[in-house]
């Protein structure tokens, strides 16, 4: 039985390969642990405490032009970072919060195209780069603390392996780092997407 059920089980799996690089329109969600790197000392606020870790994500959408190069556009939400007992005020809790607006381009190949001594049954490698619009929101924190006041536009990169559930079905584990400047700090996602092709 297992004998006969092994060449099906490879021929199934053989033909999810390529899925989001079929040209055209795609959408998907994103989910996973979210860092925004603020720390006590990088604001300059003396507290008992700080968090900026947690969930994070988003959504995003597409367009694959071809079987290797897509743009995209991902809205990306982060977790708070908190900081507790401001200033050493027992109770006082400050706050920044971020979201992102991305404009991605994005190479995509398949895992056997890089060299590697496998069996293409699916498994995708892609690299990300492009711009991201910032937009940090603080709450609770002294004004002469260095943390960010205003929407910032940053560089953003990635990278991502993937694979390709059906052909119109991918699955991927990324990275993707917001990088930082003056007054904001890198903003990292470690994420799981599932994207659906429309082609």
């Amino acid at each position: 039985m297992f004998k006969k059920s092994l060449p099906l089980l490879i021929s199934l799996l053989a033909t999810t390969a390529h899925a989001i690089t079929i040209p055209g329109l795609y959408a998907g969600l994103i989910v996973g642990e979210g860092y925004t790197n603020y720390t006590a000392s990088t604001l300059g606020v003396p507290t008992s405490r700080d968090i900026n870790t947690g969930i994070a994500g988003g959504i995003f959408g597409g367009y694959q032009f071809n079987n290797m190069i897509g743009g995209e556009i991902d809205f990306i939400r982060f977790p708070e970072a908190t900081f507790s007992n401001i200033n050493n005020v027992t109770g006082v809790t400050g706050r920044i919060k971020e979201s992102a607006i991305e404009f991605l381009l994005k190479g995509t190949t398949a895992v056997s195209n890089l060299g590697f001594n496998i069996v293409d049954m699916g498994f995708t490698a892609s690299a990300k780069f492009g711009g991201a619009i910032l937009y940090p929101r603080t709450e609770n924190l002294p004004a002469n603390s260095t943390a960010p006041d205003s929407a910032r536009v940053r560089p953003v990169f990635g990278l991502g392996l993937g694979y390709e559930i059906t052909p119109y079905l991918p699955l991927e584990i990324s990275w993707t780092r917001i990088q930082s400047e003056s007054k904001t700090e890198n903003a990292d996602l470690i994420g799981l997407s599932l994207s659906y092709s429309f082609s």
